[in-house]
């Protein structure tokens, strides 16, 4: 399990199961999130397929990794890829979490859902969505704006075929924003909720990118749950008890 990385997801690891299956031999390339899931779900499938995971770093987990950090002298863990996840678009992780490691094991606190956005070394903050149902100066017409980025984004969800080619940048550019917006608020927010460069953002895949979004359902509540011990450290844990990858 030793030496590996996250470099192909889903998508690949179809590809490479349907054929590998019927021969009992399956390689899976990345051992992130979805090679850690393909390899559950094909061992439950084929529990007799010989299943190698390739990853070329020192744990499993890919952006799933955890941090300890002292903050006024206490260890907090601190999560490096996801942080969070709520009822209605993440649910099949939800299951995938109960079914190997047990949901009612995992300690989480939850918080309600809220996006502030601003400028590095301004206190004023552009945009701070209702917290609680509560406002705190944030105009409502960039409350709307917001609404018309996620119904466009819903709209390149739903029709891959047209988007999956097209980088953010043109896609940004088709949108009905005025360019302040689009430079202070729609590459800043797709940047830090990715945790990457604006540059980097803008030359990536449109369709990919709006994937990540989980426009796929709505959320069910504004709460959102993390874990205490922090996501990379709980697949970290499930990969090193007695299991398919031992």
């Amino acid at each position: 399990m030793k030496n590996m990385k996250l470099t192909f997801i889903f998508i690949t690891l179809i590809g490479i199961t349907q054929t590998a299956i019927s021969q009992n031999k399956v390689a899976i390339i990345g051992g992130g999130m979805a090679g850690v899931a393909a390899a559950y779900y094909i061992n439950k499938y084929d529990p007799n397929a010989q299943i190698t995971l390739f990853e070329k770093e020192h744990a499993l987990g890919g952006n799933a990794q955890s941090v300890k950090i002292e903050n006024f002298g206490k260890d907090v863990m601190v999560d490096l890829g996801p942080q969070y996840f709520t009822k209605g678009p993440w649910d099949d992780y939800i299951l995938f979490l109960d079914q190997t490691i047990g949901m009612h094991t995992i300690q989480t606190e939850s918080m309600p859902g809220t996006l502030i956005i601003n400028q590095p070394n301004e206190q004023k903050n552009i945009l701070v969505t209702p917290l609680k149902a509560n406002f705190r100066g944030e105009k409502l017409s960039n409350l709307l704006k917001i609404k018309r980025f996620n119904t466009e984004a819903y709209k390149v969800y739903k029709n891959p075929t047209k988007w999956r080619t097209t980088r953010i940048e043109g896609w940004v550019n088709t949108l009905n924003f005025d360019e302040s917006y689009k430079s202070e608020d729609i590459y800043p927010f797709l940047a830090a909720s990715l945790g990457t460069t604006i540059s980097e953002i803008r030359d990536a895949s449109t369709y990919e990118i709006v994937s990540l979004f989980a426009f796929r359902k709505p959320k069910i509540s504004n709460e959102f749950q993390i874990m205490t011990e922090g996501m990379g450290s709980l697949i970290q844990s499930y990969t090193e008890t007695p299991s398919i990858f031992q």
